[in-house]
């Protein structure tokens, strides 16, 4: 039996055999604090369609645009991404979808949890 030297995620624990994958993990952790999003079940956040056009369309394709949707935040009256959006590189793989967006905050002083229509009276004690 052989014993090797591991690198394992401070934040999830995951084990890896090479340095350089421990790092690159750890910065796209989903438990590491600096990838949370404080917009996460707040009420002031809403789902909103996007439609951009691709730079990759041509003449043959029927619809160059493309439909996907983004985050509005009705308080700071921002377009926002989500955290994955970093950790999956897809800002560097779609630019044009993610322009006049920002990162979703990690902390915010306006976060309001969403009730999702239940009101205290909908509870029986």
């Amino acid at each position: 039996m052989k014993e090797i030297k591991a690198y394992v995620c401070d934040h999830c624990g995951k084990a890896y055999k090479y340095r350089g994958t421990a790092l690159n993990h750890e910065e796209v952790c989903r438990k590491n604090p600096k990838n949370f999003s404080a917009c996460s079940g707040c009420k002031h956040i809403e789902e909103v369609p996007l439609e951009f056009e691709s730079r990759y369309s041509d003449d043959d394709c029927s619809s160059p645009n493309i439909k996907s949707k983004m985050f509005h935040c009705n308080k700071l009256n921002k377009d926002l991404y989500p955290a994955i959006v970093l950790r999956k590189k897809l800002h560097l793989r779609y630019p044009e979808q993610f322009e006049n967006q920002e990162q979703m905050p990690s902390e915010c002083k306006f976060y309001t949890t969403a009730n999702f229509g239940i009101n205290d009276d909908d509870f029986i004690f």
